[in-house]
C-alpha cells in the first residue's frame, strides 16, 4: 500500500496546545527514572522516522503550504504547530525552515497593520528571551514616535499640577 502524501492527509491535532502554540508531551525516561517534557511533533518524529539528523529541525509542511495559500499568518495561534502527523513532518536545517514557513513575515510582501512594503531592508529583527522576533520598521518608528508623544504629554501634565 502506498504512503499516502501529507497533502491528501489532514492535520492531527489531538491535545490542547502550550502558550507557545505546540502540543506538549510527557515521557517516562527509564534511564534518569523521570518524566521529560518533548515538543509532541519531535516525539511523533523520532517515532516514525527516528533520530532526528544533528544540526536539523522539524519543518510542519501543512503549515508551509497554508501559508502559500494565504490561509495561515503564523504566531502562537498557527494551528500547524500543534499538527501531529507524521506525513506533515520533516528535517531541515534551521534556514530552510525560517525560511519556508513564516519566520518572521514569510511570504509576505506588505505588512499587515500599515500596508508597508516589506523588503530586508524595512524587517527589523531583534531576540526576545532567546528567540528570533521579526517587526516591520517603519511601524516599529511610528509606534516608537507615538509613545514618546503620550510620554511627553503625560510628563508635560505631571509638572503642570
Amino acid at each position: 500500500m502506498a504512503t499516502p502524501r501529507y497533502t491528501e492527509t489532514e492535520c492531527y491535532t489531538p491535545n490542547k496546545p502550550n502558550r507557545h502554540g505546540y502540543v506538549d508531551k510527557r515521557v517516562w525516561n527509564k534511564e534518569l527514572k523521570k518524566y521529560q517534557q518533548w515538543k509532541h511533533h519531535r516525539w511523533t518524529y523520532l517515532q516514525y522516522y527516528g533520530e532526528l539528523p544533528e544540526g536539523m529541525e522539524i519543518d510542519h509542511m501543512c503549515h508551509n503550504e497554508a501559508i502559500s495559500r494565504g490561509e495561515c499568518k503564523g504566531g502562537v495561534t498557527c494551528p500547524h504547530r500543534a499538527c501531529l502527523n507524521p506525513l506533515h513532518l520533516r528535517a531541515v536545517t534551521k534556514s530552510e525552515n525560517q525560511k519556508s514557513g513564516l519566520a518572521g513575515f514569510g511570504n509576505r510582501t506588505h505588512c499587515e497593520s500599515r500596508g508597508h512594503e516589506l523588503t530586508p531592508e524595512n524587517i527589523y529583527t531583534y531576540n526576545r528571551k532567546g528567540k528570533k522576533s521579526y517587526e516591520c520598521l517603519q511601524c516599529r518608528r511610528i509606534a516608537g514616535r507615538e509613545n514618546m508623544r503620550k510620554y511627553r504629554a503625560a510628563k508635560k501634565e505631571k509638572q503642570v499640577i
